[in-house]
């Protein structure tokens, strides 16, 4: 992996894909400080934001042009290459700009473009889900602990049946309740 490190202002000047990854209430001030670089390029590069709860049109604005937008949600997992990122875009995205963000993209996880006035919810389950998951695998695991089993043990045990079962769910394409059952 080539890794470069740079400001704010040099990423804005020379990059095609300007990753926006700042909370939301910090988001405005850094667009205006980028304002004048997004209105001085001639050449096409495209934003992509990931501040929770900032729509479209109000990432237009702050940006301050009529530039493609790309606002991703995605969660923790894609730490691992196994993330869940949903994404939406505005007008001015290509079809060549979602090819070239989805092959920037590919390691994190999997990617899904949903309507945007979808995205809130579905961030509901694939940004909040993880921890519901960790408090399940902490619980199953805490309970064979209890029964007696190593904690190392309980804690691979638990985290694998979690992995086999979702793995299993998604190949499946079975219902999650026929599988219960």
């Amino acid at each position: 992996n080539n890794v470069n490190i740079a400001s704010a202002e040099e990423v804005a000047k020379t990059c095609d894909y300007i990753f926006l990854g700042v909370k939301p209430q910090v988001l405005r001030s850094l667009c205006y400080e980028l304002e004048g670089i997004f209105s001085s390029r001639t050449d096409r590069f495209v934003i992509v934001s990931m501040a929770a709860g900032i729509n479209l049109l109000d990432l237009k604005d702050m940006c301050g042009g009529n530039y493609p937008i790309i606002r991703i949600m995605p969660n923790m997992p894609v730490a691992v290459g196994e993330g869940m990122i949903l994404y939406t875009v505005n007008d001015f995205v290509s079809k060549e700009d979602i090819d070239g963000f989805s092959e920037s993209m590919k390691f994190a996880g999997l990617l899904d473009r949903i309507d945007e006035d979808k995205i809130d919810a579905a961030s509901c389950v694939s940004g909040c889900g993880p921890a519901f998951v960790f408090m399940f695998c902490e619980a199953l695991a805490d309970g064979a602990v209890e029964c007696g089993l190593p904690r190392d043990k309980a804690m691979l045990y638990a985290a694998q049946t979690l992995a086999g079962s979702a793995t299993m769910l998604m190949q499946t394409g079975e219902h999650p309740g026929k599988l219960k059952d």
